[in-house]
């Protein structure tokens, strides 16, 4: 960065409108040298960003366990590309996201509107009558399953 203009303290160049500011610079500047030196476990997690579908950019709020199951099955079908035949999971995309319809809102006390007493979510049973089978049926295939909490 140039220095600072003797005793008046301004900066020697000028900033056309929208161009990044010497502060602005010097902050990118301290983050990218401080990512040199960040620690984390080495546990084999984390080196890809998560892969997988998430049921929001197909389905929105129509989403049902028949739906989301048949997308499991999906995941792990294997299909012949470029003469190799793989699945979305062995190329990575293992994981299966619930993200909304799922919770019954507004059923829950006046104090937690989407959740029992005990504070556990409440779940939608016309929509996904055994929340727990749905996700034994992603771990026998092989794939990871999650849910977008307090979507109501």
């Amino acid at each position: 960065l140039p220095r600072l203009d003797g005793c008046r303290g301004r900066w020697p160049l000028r900033l056309r409108a929208g161009a990044m500011t010497p502060v602005a610079l010097l902050g990118g500047a301290l983050v990218a040298s401080a990512i040199r030196y960040a620690v984390a476990i080495d546990n084999g997690l984390g080196r890809k960003p998560p892969m997988g579908w998430r049921s929001w950019n197909l389905f929105k709020d129509h989403v049902n366990q028949t739906l989301i199951e048949g997308i499991m099955k999906g995941m792990v079908k294997r299909r012949r590309v470029g003469g190799v035949s793989a699945s979305l999971c062995d190329l990575g995309f293992c994981d299966v996201g619930l993200d909304d319809a799922w919770q019954a809102c507004a059923s829950g006390s006046a104090k937690f509107r989407y959740h029992d007493v005990a504070g556990r979510p409440i779940v939608n049973s016309h929509r996904f009558p055994d929340m727990l089978s749905m996700t034994e049926t992603a771990h026998a295939l092989g794939l990871t399953a999650g849910w977008y909490l307090n979507n109501c």
